[in-house]
């Protein structure tokens, strides 16, 4: 399917000033881009080279692409569920995600790809548009996928199932559940105890696990799975630097949100300070480590960029 392209006026405000936490880390410059029209844009995903951002709407409906220098806007799906998991190629060159359709009155989920050169979107039937030389039959058998038909899967982690192709060592949560990933060898974690997992991730020195537990928080945890630091208090943490995350505080009354902070936290040393100006108040954020670029989104659908320094 080709997609429509059209030019829309973006006003980019900069901040020259430093904002951020100066004795963890230091933001150099802060970005909003502001998209004219009735929508908000929301969980946003840098590309590999920094130029693009993935963006959805609130409930994950619809998927998009900015092209930051070109100000341009692609849509590249209206479907339900679209937001959900998205992943570059580790080139850039195509983006992964997932579109929701109804089997029976049961959800399930379809793997798409987005060839960002051609500009078309398909179902992944083969995954040889993943990586050539690992597909095949016994694979996609393993793997639960069709190679006659479309390849369906409910609750699938996509970002685990592409490393998994790409041979990254990796941590990831999936249905409530938290593994470790490292040449082909799959061990699940559970440093709090049997809990609910999500958020999980490996830290950019592979030593140490990133993750949530429902009711216990945000923590992280060496390969052996001793608790190395935990916060109650945060969520959504990733990765900025060996050492630093980024989380967020929410408070919310019933459904409606009321407060948003986001946090810096040196995990060795345990000290934690929140963030300023347009970066305090970014929510659910996206970090390109080899970039030093971070993104997320406001409550009110706007999207901030920034570049940091540790």
């Amino acid at each position: 399917m080709l997609l429509k392209k059209f030019v829309i006026a973006i006003f980019l405000f900069s901040i020259s000033i430093v904002e951020g936490v100066s004795q963890i880390i230091e933001f150099d410059s802060v970005h909003k881009i502001d998209i004219p029209g009735d929508r908000g844009y929301f969980f946003p995903v840098l590309s590999p080279d920094g130029d693009k951002i993935a963006v959805t709407s609130s409930n994950k409906s619809g998927l998009w692409l900015f092209d930051i220098n070109s100000r341009t806007l692609d849509e590249i799906s209206k479907a339900a569920g679209a937001g959900k998991g998205v992943v570059f190629s580790p080139d850039g060159s195509a983006i992964f995600y997932s579109e929701d359709f109804y089997v029976n009155h049961r959800r399930q989920s379809v793997l798409m790809y987005y060839d960002l050169l051609q500009g078309i979107c398909q179902p992944v039937v083969s995954f040889s548009v993943v990586n050539p030389s690992l597909w095949g039959q016994s694979e996609s058998e393993k793997r639960g996928f069709s190679t006659k038909g479309v390849p369906s899967f409910g609750g699938l982690n996509i970002e685990a199932l592409l490393l998994g192709f790409w041979d990254f060592p990796f941590a990831y949560s999936q249905g409530g559940k938290l593994f470790l990933r490292t040449f082909k060898q799959r061990k699940e974690l559970t440093p709090l105890g049997e809990s609910r997992y999500i958020w999980g991730s490996l830290s950019p020195d592979q030593k140490k696990v990133l993750g949530y537990a429902i009711g216990q928080g945000s923590f992280i945890c060496d390969l052996k799975e001793n608790i190395i630091y935990q916060d109650q208090k945060v969520e959504a943490p990733v990765w900025m630097a060996d050492e630093i995350v980024l989380a967020n505080e929410i408070s919310e009354d019933g459904h409606i949100l009321k407060d948003v902070k986001t946090w810096v936290i040196n995990v060795t040393t345990g000290k934690k300070e929140v963030c300023t100006g347009l970066m305090n108040g970014i929510m659910y954020p996206h970090v390109l480590i080899s970039k030093r670029l971070i993104c997320g989104h406001l409550s009110d659908g706007g999207i901030v960029i920034a570049r940091f320094r540790d």
